[in-house]
This record gives C-alpha cells, structure tokens and sequence, in this order.
C-alpha cells in the first residue's frame, strides 16, 4: 500500500510564485499524495490554486490570521485531518527539481531517519551583485533545520499541537528550526537528502546589502528567541544569550581580518555584529515583526 505523503504549502501574497509551484509539482506525482495549501496573505489566493484541483487531491483553506506559526499549524491540522504517513514541506517561492518528491521519501526510507531536509538553489530574478554570490548567501545545502525542504514522518510529529510551531515565533520566523531543534534533542534522527533539490526564486529586493543585514538582526532575535524559550527568562538562559552575541562578534571581528582578501565578507562581518545586537535587544524586551504584515512591506527575510 503507498504511503499518504502530505504536501504542506503556506502561501503569502506571492501568487505568481504559487502558480509555478504548484506547476511543478504536477512532475512530482506519485500515488497517495495530497496537497494541503493554507493561505493567510492579504488578498486571497484561491483564483490561483482553483485550477489544480482537479490534477491533485488538494485542500484548500483561507486564514485570516497573520503569522508564519499560524499559517504552518492550519496546514498541519489540516493535513492530519487527512490521516498522512509523511509531511512534506516546501516553500511558496520555490519549485522543485525533477526528481524531488521521490529523492525525499527514498532517503527517509532508506535510512530510516525521522526527517529529512533537502538543498535549496538560488534562482536569481535579476542579474545578481558579485558580493552575493561570492558570499553564498541564497544557497543552503540542506543540514540546516527548516521548513523550505522538509520531509517527516508523521508518527514522529509532535502528537500535541500544542507542541507544534511556537506562538512566539509567528511574527518573527525561526519557527522551523526551534521545532526541530527540539525533535533532535529528544532523540530524532536526522539526515540530509543530497539529491532532493529544490529552486527558490530570488527577486531583486532581496540583492541589497540592506537585506542581508537585516537577516542578522532577525537571526539573532531568534537565537534569543529560542534560548528563552527553551530555558526560561533565568540567569542561565541571559548568560548563554550574552555568550552567543559574543560568538556572533567573534565570527564578525574573523570577516574583517578577512575582508582584504575577500571584500564580500564585510557584510557577513555587518550581519553578524547585527546578530549580536538582535540577541541584545531580544534581552531588553524589544519586539520585532518580521512576517504577516496586514500593510505593504518589505520583501520577508528568508525562512
């Protein structure tokens, strides 16, 4: 019997990139596949994944609230309405490569790993600066914990949604990597599927210095974010924060030493000593609103 394999997508205002999403993953079929697309953006996508229902068994449901957390805990509760063996998840700015869907669920097989996570390419929309190429900033080669390129099993999700993706995390981001950092600590195994690629389309918002610099600052709220979470507001919870601002400026004071070799490392060097200070002002109460804005704003940071 195939196993039911679950497809997660959370979409956001981005119908174009829904559409060649969900064009590619007509080559991805296989028996017992489903898609579950849950939409919070702030106009509706349903004109966009209409036509597809009748290629694919697809779910379909609309969110009024904001937030990456609540978008990612619809998609899951409706899809465990729907009894699957594996959820998948990938993006709704990225394709898949062919091959993906099969290369995910044959590592998880094989190996017998409770997730697995695949690499995500850059697909640049616009001809993209030196800097950001020398600097590798829009690859990932799939041993980072994320939602971007994620199969699990869903006997070895979290049977409480309340243990699901964290509240705090909704506006924020960093919600994956928490969750399945706690899975690891629990005892999951994890492995990388090499061959299970996937596409991120990169539009030219994101190829600003700016923007890489701001993911610093994000990336050290969630560090915080995740230490305190973890721990609690307890001295050894801020110590382990502090200690991890100082690593973030010894990684930056590392770029600079660097930087006349290899100039592109001067925004790494900036991202990092803006982690620090993102770690600081996680600790001094401030909060920070990186995702579900009901207004137009800037292009989300990467998840």
């Amino acid at each position: 019997m195939n196993p039911r394999i679950a497809i997660l997508i959370c979409t956001h205002d981005r119908p174009e990139f829904l559409r060649l999403l969900l064009e590619g993953l007509r080559h991805e079929r296989q028996p017992g596949v489903f898609l579950c697309v849950v939409d919070n953006g702030i106009r509706s996508s349903a004109a966009v994944v209409e036509p597809f229902e009748t290629e694919f068994e697809l779910f379909y449901r609309r969110v009024e609230e904001p937030g990456l957390v609540a978008a990612r805990n619809a998609c899951l509760a409706l899809a465990m309405d729907h009894a699957p063996d594996v959820l998948v998840f990938i993006d709704d700015d990225e394709t898949p490569n062919p091959g993906w869907l099969a290369a995910m669920t044959r590592t998880l097989r094989d190996t017998n790993a409770d997730f697995v996570t695949g690499p995500v390419e850059a697909k640049f929309l616009v001809p993209p600066p030196g800097w950001a190429i020398s600097g590798d900033f829009f690859r990932h080669d799939g041993r980072s914990y994320r939602t971007s390129n994620l199969a699990i099993r869903a006997a070895s999700f979290p049977k409480d949604p309340q243990d699901w993706f964290q509240a705090p995390f909704n506006r924020l981001g960093g919600e994956d990597s928490e969750l399945l950092s706690r899975l690891v600590e629990g005892g999951a195994v994890h492995v990388v599927a090499v061959d299970a690629v996937v596409t991120e389309f990169v539009p030219a918002e994101r190829l600003r210095r700016r923007y890489i610099w701001r993911c610093g600052t994000r990336d050290g709220v969630i560090v915080a974010e995740t230490i305190l979470t973890a721990r609690g507001t307890t001295a050894a919870a801020y110590a382990a924060c502090l200690l991890e601002a100082a690593r973030k400026l010894g990684y930056a004071a590392n770029h600079v030493f660097w930087t006349v070799r290899s100039p592109w490392r001067i925004n790494s060097a900036i991202r990092d000593v803006n982690a620090s200070i993102g770690i600081v002002l996680k600790l001094a109460g401030r909060t920070s609103n990186y995702y579900g804005s009901q207004t137009a704003a800037s292009p989300d940071p990467p998840t």
